[in-house]
């Protein structure tokens, strides 16, 4: 996962083409549309609230173990131990699937991003071809 934390700033090689170079340096740049300024923040908000959701499940990773191992102390049958052995099993397919959401919605950001940008045509299906940070796990699973 590219990180549990707030959505990552867009790339200043993408950033540079669209906002004036002074404007690029500042901690929280905007898009120049307003509309296309909607669009980053609830992208940013979708972000932000997958990656609170991946902190909480890292929270109850470390339970389960826990509850696993104070359970081997009692004799448990095939069934039981599955039902044991099923939220583990569950947090992984999740934390998985989080990952995805995630680079899905970097890779919406970028796409939000580059049509305010003066580009061609061709130069910005490029710039959507390069991988940034996770989005190379994205396009490799459906690819």
């Amino acid at each position: 996962m590219f990180g549990l934390s707030r959505m990552p700033a867009v790339e200043p090689s993408i950033t540079f083409l669209i906002v004036a170079p002074d404007e690029v340096l500042r901690p929280n740049i905007r898009c120049l549309l307003p509309q296309c300024r909607v669009t980053d923040y609830l992208l940013c908000r979708a972000y932000d609230s997958s990656a609170w959701m991946g902190r909480i499940g890292n929270s109850l990773s470390h339970l389960m173990p826990g509850l696993s191992s104070s359970l081997e102390m009692v004799p448990l049958d095939q069934l039981t131990q599955g039902l044991v052995n099923a939220p583990l099993q569950a947090f992984v397919l999740k934390t998985q699937e989080l990952e995805h959401v995630l680079s899905t919605l970097m890779h919406a950001r970028r796409q939000v991003w580059l049509p305010q940008s003066p580009l061609t045509g061709p130069c910005r299906r490029t710039l959507r071809a390069l991988p940034s940070g996770s989005e190379g796990a994205l396009r490799l699973r459906y690819a």
